[in-house]
């Protein structure tokens, strides 16, 4: 058995996912790119463990590329990209390791039944997708489900099971065209049933969605006017203005789209200085802007309370009266704080944040708003937990302007899209850079802006009362997995019990 040779098959197989990733034209790549991994793993030319580390490792690192560049675009020193280096192919490994490790128990797995493999594999697989959101360094960044958001037929189960089951529907796929292959030269038959059976498991995803579309579907709401505020300040730009300057430029821009029906303006991540709540002059001016156009504004800021610095949003309404603050509780590993077991000194940021305690519903004009900020929009459980809690609209605010000018934007984008589509809640994200947008309950794009553009966006939202399946149960879809994880384990030591009993007796 040549195992180099198929680990670079392998390879190759997670560089086709990667590129699924980095190119949305060729999000159906992603139905197709496992299928030399899987191959592999049933043919039994490499070991289950090795063929997963092998690929999930090289689909981190290609869709992940961008990352290289933050370091040194963030510290303008050489020593940054070196820094991001050593930190995205950390990462990428502790993933890789963490969503291989399962599959070393398929090994000794006695029944190569297809069915049985095939549900077994696909189920692992979305354990450690799971795992990467719950992991002390958690990074659900590279789900297959996001690859795969700008389809809204083929989201539209999310409000079941959540994204995960959006990913399973992927590898389950990919299983059957691979032993499509592997029975090709031999029972053509069984090669032409996996073909049916793809296409059968493809189906049964859009009908769930389907009729998930019609449960969840509710009369016209009363609908309200929104305006998105994205001021496209470089991280340079955005250092060199003064928080007056800033100031000016964000009250111009709203003032060139504010209609007469506009009863919320979003301002994105960190828009407003934390001078605000110490510089009475600062925030007069905003006072004063929102209470002339009586209008109620949402943004970002940051806000030290205790010696403690926190990422937070906040509304202020027309009588000049403010929100409850939400601070943000998911915070970026080495961005905007460093992992406790790590030294303090390996971050970004001079300053790091502190991470918020609880969540918070925003009342507003437009309805209950539940906030996520910038990468907690990467979690399914933030925005689930708003939904539970009453919120009628999600608003994700971010400042996207540190990682790249373009593949990173689609990619975090796309979080957005399963957030509504899982919660079935307009979902407005305002970003620095882009991509701002506004999404329906069902996953469709409304309106969104271009990347790296000062644009504003002017769309009605309608709120409503909506709490879906997955976002009263959660990833209920992880059950299985645990489940043929277990199984495996068990079986695994009833193999190891077995061959010592045969050695000392």
């Amino acid at each position: 058995m040549n195992v180099k040779k198929y680990t670079v098959f392998c390879v190759f197989s997670g560089i086709l996912t990667a590129l699924s990733f980095i190119f949305p034209e060729f999000y159906f790549v992603v139905f197709i790119s496992f299928t030399p991994t899987f191959y592999d793993i049933i043919s039994k030319k490499t070991t289950a463990f090795t063929a997963m580390f092998f690929h999930l490792y090289t689909f981190y690192i290609f869709a992940d590329l961008w990352f290289f560049s933050v370091g040194y675009n963030y510290t303008e020193k050489k020593s940054g990209f070196f820094l991001s280096f050593f930190i995205v192919t950390a990462i990428a490994l502790i993933l890789s390791l963490t969503a291989s490790a399962p599959f070393l128990l398929i090994k000794k797995f006695k029944s190569y039944n297809p069915i049985i493999l095939t549900f077994t594999v696909s189920f692992l697989y979305i354990l450690g997708e799971w795992f990467h959101g719950i992991a002390p360094i958690s990074f659900s960044w590279n789900r297959l489900c996001n690859i795969v958001a700008y389809n809204n037929d083929i989201i539209a189960s999310c409000s079941i099971f959540g994204g995960l089951f959006v990913s399973l529907i992927i590898v389950m796929i990919n299983m059957c065209f691979a032993y499509f292959f592997y029975f090709l030269k031999t029972i053509r038959i069984a090669s032409v049933l996996c073909i049916v059976s793809a296409s059968v498991i493809f189906l049964i995803n859009v009908i769930i969605g389907s009729a998930a579309d019609v449960h969840y579907e509710t009369e016209n709401e009363d609908s309200s006017e929104i305006l998105l505020i994205q001021p496209n300040y470089t991280r340079e730009i955005k250092r060199k203005l003064s928080n007056n300057q800033k100031l000016d430029g964000y009250l111009k821009q709203a003032e060139a789209s504010i209609t007469d029906k506009t009863e919320l303006i979003i301002l994105p991540e960190t828009a407003i200085s934390h001078d605000f709540f110490t510089d009475s002059i600062y925030r007069n001016r905003l006072c004063d802007f929102v209470k002339e156009k009586e209008i109620s504004m949402l943004f970002g800021t940051s806000k030290y309370v205790n010696n403690k610095k926190y990422n937070a949003c906040i509304m202020i309404y027309p009588n000049g009266n403010l929100s409850q603050m939400y601070a943000k509780r998911r915070l970026v590993p080495f961005g905007e704080y460093t992992p406790s077991f790590l030294p303090q000194n390996l971050h970004f940021l001079k300053n790091a944040f502190s991470k918020g305690d609880e969540t918070a519903v925003i009342e507003s004009a437009v309805g209950k708003i539940g906030c996520a900020i910038c990468f907690e929009s990467v979690f399914p459980a933030v925005c689930c937990e708003n939904t539970r809690l009453g919120a009628q609209l999600l608003v994700i605010l971010s400042n996207d302007s540190w990682i790249g000018n373009t593949v990173p934007l689609y990619q975090h984008h796309s979080h957005s899209i399963i957030r509504a589509a899982e919660n079935r809640k307009y979902t407005i994200t305002c970003a620095n850079t882009g991509i701002s947008s506004v999404i329906s309950p069902d996953g469709k794009i409304i309106s969104a802006s271009e990347k790296n553009q000062k644009q504003n966006i002017l769309a009605e939202v309608s709120p409503n009362n909506i709490i879906t399946f997955y976002a009263r149960h959660g990833d209920l879809i992880i059950v299985p997995s645990f489940i043929a994880f277990f199984v495996l384990l068990l079986s695994r030591c009833i193999y190891f019990i077995k061959n010592l009993h045969i050695v000392f007796f």
